[in-house]
Order: structure tokens, then C-alpha cells, then sequence
């Protein structure tokens, strides 16, 4: 089966890379050589079309042309082609080169994903053949967390919730925020970050059913229910001293009960805790996901808007930093989940303040919302929006 070997422009940048993601346009090769194909062997590489070589999920048909005029692949060969790897090669500390391999893990129309799996040192002077065949010894050790998609992510401090909050004010509704931060990233603004390919932004709405837990230390915290579109309801429970970054939560699907019996069933099942009913809210979200480049982790960064139903009605506006789950990939390094959302965070910040809203960063939670409303705080509880320590 041939090899085709597309030589892609120079980066401006020659640091690792946990993933690459490649747009069609990204595609368009400086050369190109064909290696074990119908005309025999070669690592020459030759001149190749200004066009695009990949498109969506097939090489694009100026360059499909170009291989077959070669003659070293027929029709057949062009509907196998797909992509496999990319390699990154960047000068060594001691006149070698080391090169990066990052397997093909996720194909859409609008690009591919690449996720690094190796990387090696070899000589300045490895022909071209040499180095293919070296990279694909080293495709093994990741194969089934790239090739199997259940198998992509993982998820740091389970039943931990990561995640920062900014709280703003302004003209701008949340729908007009999120398309904003959306622009911004699909134009290279948020350096490092790509929206997660074919699962980039979703958008959420619903009611929930306000508990605060009466109890002091690690039992203190906030439950909430909303409901399914079955009719059964779910209760969200997080446990915390503080509002931070850092909070225990975890959820339970599926309870029949109806909404008259919410106080009920807590007294029921968390005998040993007390409980203070706060006001019903109604929550609309924009959620986009996004991975970093750098170190593989997801994060989620939405737009958030509550607003209380009884006993007045209060408005508070979020963009949420949420750590979601991580790319497996060669060298994935939990410790940097911190630095990479005090980084997005920062992105977020400089977007909202360049359009004139109020900002404040910190962790100031939807139960400290709530709480305030209750002790009729005005407005957002600006006074406590950076309460808690910053990690």
C-alpha cells in the first residue's frame, strides 16, 4: 500500500505539541512524494498543486488528480487513501533533529485532529523513507486510545468539580457573549486553544429547585433538582466549605418524585443534614468546548445566565471555566490543568473587557447567589464575587 508524504509549510513555532489539528486550508502542500506506490519505491519528493491536499473525508480532487497523473496511484488506491500521521520535526540539543508523532484520531468536514502518541531523535540526514518507516514503528503504544473513540479521554480528580468563574455586567446579552468568545477562538485569539471538533457548542436551558445544606465544614454545600424530559428528576449535590475552584460534586438520575415532595425527600435520605429551600432559578447556557494544543485538556467555557423566579427576580451573568477531561496522549501531565485555565481564563477576560462589560474573576458561586438573594443582597453580590483564595 503507498505512502503519500505531503511536506506542509513551516510552523512559527516549533514547540511540542500534544495536538495538531489541520484545516483543509492547513493542507496544501510545499511537496509531496509517494513511497511504495505502483511506480515504484521513492522518497523524492516533487511538486504538488496549490490546493488543498485533504478535504473533509477525502483528499480534495485537484490533488486526487495530481497523484493519479503521477502514475504511482490508480483509482482503487485513491479510495484508500486516508490520513495517518503527522509528523513535527524541530532541531535537537545535540545537532540531531527529534521528531514528533502524532496519530490521526479525529476526522470532520472541517478538519483533522492529530494526537501525539512518540517522539524520536534520528540524524539531520535520514532520507525521507527511513523516517516514515521509523515513525510508524512508533504508532503501537496509543493505537486504541486514537482509534476508539471511547477510548480518547480521561478525566482527572473524578467527582471534583475544576473550575473558575467571571462574573460580568454589560449591554451584552449571554447569546451575544458566547459569540463573541466563539469568533475570537476561530480567529487564533485564544492561542493554543481549538473549539473540540464535532462537539464544539451546545446550548442548555432549564429549571432548578434550590437546597442549601445547613450544616458546617465538609458537609456544607448545595442540592438542586431539575428535570428530565421523561418527568423524573435529577439532583445535582456539592459539597463545599467555601466558594473555590476545587468542589466535591456528583449527581443522582432517574428519582420519581414530584416537586411538592423536594423537602421530603432530602428529610428522607440525608437524615443527618438540614436544609433551607432557596429560590427556583431558571438557567440558559452557551456552552463552548474547547481542547488545549499544549496538553490535551478539555474545557468548557459557558455563558451563563440565572435568574431567580421567586421571591424577586435577580439576574446573575457567568462565563464558567470548566475542566471537563483530557486527551490521552504521550507525555499528558494532570499538573498542568491549573496553569492551562488560568490561561483560557485570562483569554476570556481580556474578550470581555475589551468590549466594555464589568468583570470580576474569581469563584463567586450560584449558591452564594442565592444565599445573598435571601439576605436581600442587591444585584449580583458584587461585594463577594472574589471571595476564596485564587489557586
Amino acid at each position: 500500500m503507498p505512502v503519500v508524504v505531503a511536506r506542509l509549510p513551516d510552523e512559527h513555532h516549533g514547540e511540542p505539541r500534544a495536538l495538531a489539528f489541520l484545516r483543509p486550508e492547513d493542507t496544501v502542500a510545499d511537496s509531496v512524494a509517494v513511497i511504495g506506490g505502483e511506480g515504484g519505491p521513492t522518497g523524492a519528493p516533487g511538486a504538488a498543486p496549490s490546493a488543498p491536499a485533504w478535504d473533509g473525508t477525502g483528499p480534495a480532487p485537484d490533488f486526487a488528480a495530481f497523484l493519479q497523473a503521477g502514475g504511482h496511484i490508480g483509482e482503487e488506491g485513491l479510495y484508500a487513501l486516508a490520513p495517518v500521521m503527522l509528523l513535527r520535526t524541530r532541531a535537537g540539543d545535540g545537532g540531531d533533529l527529534l521528531t514528533e508523532v502524532l496519530m490521526c484520531s479525529r476526522v470532520r468536514v472541517i478538519g483533522t485532529l492529530f494526537t501525539r502518541v512518540a517522539e524520536f531523535r534520528h540524524p539531520v540526514a535520514a532520507d525521507l523513507t527511513a523516517l516514515v518507516e521509523q515513525a510508524l514503528e512508533h504508532t503501537g503504544a496509543y493505537r486504541a486510545h486514537v482509534t476508539v473513540e471511547e477510548n480518547t479521554y480521561t478525566q482527572f480528580e473524578k467527582g471534583t468539580e475544576i473550575e473558575e468563574k467571571i462574573t460580568f455586567e454589560g449591554g451584552i446579552p449571554v447569546w451575544g457573549v458566547a459569540r463573541i468568545l466563539w469568533s475570537a477562538i476561530q480567529n487564533g485569539e485564544f492561542s493554543g486553544f481549538i473549539t473540540d471538533p464535532g462537539y464544539e457548542f451546545t446550548r442548555w436551558q432549564f429549571r432548578q429547585h434550590n437546597f442549601e445544606v445547613l450544616a458546617s465544614g465538609r458537609s456544607a454545600g448545595h442540592f438542586s433538582f431539575a428535570q428530565h424530559t421523561d418527568g423524573t428528576y435529577w439532583l445535582k449535590r456539592k459539597l463545599f466549605e467555601q466558594d473555590a475552584r476545587r468542589r466535591s460534586e456528583n449527581f443522582i438520575a432517574g428519582l420519581h418524585i414530584s416537586p411538592e415532595d423536594f423537602d421530603g425527600y432530602l428529610a428522607r435520605e440525608y437524615p443527618d443534614f438540614g436544609f433551607r429551600r432557596l429560590a427556583t432559578t431558571t438557567r440558559s447556557r452557551f456552552d463552548i468546548n474547547v481542547q488545549s494544543l499544549r496538553s490535551g485538556h478539555c474545557f468548557g467555557i459557558e455563558t451563563d445566565e440565572v435568574i431567580t423566579q421567586e421571591p424577586a427576580s435577580r439576574t446573575l451573568r457567568q462565563v464558567e471555566l470548566e475542566y471537563l477531561e483530557s486527551r490521552v496522549h504521550a507525555g499528558l501531565d494532570p499538573d498542568t490543568v491549573d496553569t492551562e485555565m488560568d490561561t483560557l481564563a485570562s483569554h476570556v477576560e481580556k474578550q470581555l473587557v475589551t468590549r466594555g462589560l464589568t468583570v470580576r474573576r474569581g469563584y463567586y458561586s450560584k449558591l452564594s447567589f442565592l444565599r445573598d438573594g435571601a439576605a436581600g443582597v442587591p444585584g449580583d453580590g458584587r461585594a463577594q464575587a472574589d471571595a476564596g483564595p485564587r489557586s
